[in-house]
């Protein structure tokens, strides 16, 4: 039976308020540039190109992870372990997955950006430079999905991700480990 008791909150740490100033600082900065950028393409070019298009999708998802997590420092991030309960910790816990999860969609709207730019820039008659292009934001698009899905199938129930005391089983973490390492090498 689940237990109807509060969990505490911890008082936020300079680590956890770290976290949330760099965090929110860089999100601020991406939001000055793109409205910088809207204003070349709207002024200037008179249309909005697809490289416009995702990055500002980016910075949607970007505010988007900004979210869990500022609710992860909340309840506890940037709290040495040892000064939380166990509770406290699997609450943090969760909210780092989410803000993972949609941090990982995050890059591909990013890198999508560059594509389009590059895409724009080689012209008409780059033909197979295109197509590489192509081809590679295709596999920018797969290998986010094979993560998600191996995370949100690596343990039943789902929660035992971020609470190991749960009843459940969960699988090895060296597939999701070695898609993730090849993920940030590319």
């Amino acid at each position: 039976m689940l237990s109807t008791t509060p969990i505490p909150l911890p008082s936020i740490t300079p680590t956890g308020r770290n976290i949330l100033i760099v965090t929110w600082l860089q999100i601020l900065v991406a939001l000055i540039l793109v409205l910088l950028r809207t204003f070349y393409a709207r002024r200037l070019e008179g249309h909005l190109r697809w490289d416009y298009i995702w990055v500002s999708v980016a910075l949607v998802m970007g505010f988007a992870c900004e979210v869990p997590l500022t609710i992860a420092v909340r309840f506890g991030l940037g709290t040495h372990m040892a000064d939380l309960t166990y509770p406290q910790i699997f609450r943090v816990a969760k909210w780092v997955w989410i803000t993972l999860i949609i941090g990982v969609q995050t890059a591909v709207w990013a890198k999508w950006s560059i594509i389009a730019l590059l895409w724009q820039i080689q012209g008409r008659h780059a033909r197979k430079r295109r197509y590489v292009l192509l081809v590679v934001g295709f596999f920018i698009a797969v290998w986010p999905v094979v993560i998600i899905a191996l995370i949100l199938t690596q343990c039943k129930p789902v929660a035992k991700l971020w609470n190991p005391t749960m009843s459940g089983v969960c699988r090895s973490t060296i597939p999701l480990e070695n898609v993730v390492i090849f993920q940030g090498c590319k």
